[in-house]
């Protein structure tokens, strides 16, 4: 008799298990992320976005379909994000919270001047990678 079986052969199922405890800050962080690209991208072609931003200003403006399918495609993947992580319902009530929580910091942080914006994004940044790393 060969060694598996004797009484008889189990058969092993392939299951999908849910993320690993190390995996989920990181499915977070990207679903924020790609929710906030999301958000600038859409909120790029309104009239009210800043002047000190007007070359990504003018680029989304002349490729409308094409930020509007990237902007949709982010926002998207981020809910898909959110509700494979926390469930459907409450990945939802949390998709709209922070897609909420999104619009509010672009209406507060993208009128300041070009510096402080790019050393808030580098600080930024520097977290999330310092956060990855440990």
């Amino acid at each position: 008799m060969s060694k598996g079986s004797f009484p008889f052969r189990l058969k092993q199922k392939r299951m999908i298990l849910p993320p690993t405890v190390s995996t989920v800050p990181k499915l977070i962080i990207m679903a924020i992320v790609l929710l906030f690209l999301g958000c600038f991208v859409l909120y790029g072609k309104s009239k009210y976005f800043p002047e000190h931003l007007a070359s990504v200003g003018k680029r989304i403006k002349d490729n409308r379909k094409m930020a509007n399918l990237l902007g949709y495609f982010l926002l998207t993947a981020s809910l898909l994000m959110f509700g494979w992580q926390f469930g459907w319902a409450t990945g939802f009530i949390i998709f709209f919270t922070t897609l909420s929580l999104g619009y509010c910091l672009l209406l507060i942080v993208l009128p300041l001047h070009k510096n402080y914006v790019y050393a808030m994004t580098a600080i930024c940044v520097c977290l999330i990678i310092i956060d990855q790393i440990l």
